[in-house]
């Protein structure tokens, strides 16, 4: 396991220890120019991660930025256990760690196969 991937589970295990309760968490930075508006602040064991989200019919089109506002992550996700879009009313974060976006709900979202993960090709 890295060390990114224990260091989100830190995360989650404080997150779901402290139950939500946001008076144990710290204040969100200051929002850097390059994140929209929309975009969620998450906690986490690295300072935290800005998390946006947009659902469409068969997917849900997510970024995730660093602190300091530079692109982690950016694609297509899906419920991790059921492989469907999350409606945005549901997109709430908890946490994130490697193309997988932890949820408040207790559902993940995963990284969409292409076409061309699914055929090999």
């Amino acid at each position: 396991m890295s060390n990114r991937s224990i260091l989100a589970l830190c995360t989650l295990l404080t997150a779901l220890t402290l139950g939500g309760c946001k008076k144990g968490l710290p204040p969100a930075p200051t929002r850097p120019t390059a994140v929209p508006e929309e975009a969620a602040w998450v906690p986490g064991g690295t300072g935290g991660v800005w998390i946006l989200c947009k659902a469409h019919p068969d997917r849900d089109d997510c970024t995730v930025w660093g602190q300091a506002g530079h692109v982690w992550d950016t694609g297509s996700y899906v419920l991790t256990r059921a492989q469907t879009p999350v409606p945005q009313s549901e997109l709430g974060y908890l946490a994130y760690d490697e193309g997988r976006i932890f949820l408040s709900n207790g559902d993940s979202l995963s990284k969409k196969a292409s076409r061309r993960d699914e055929t090999g090709k």
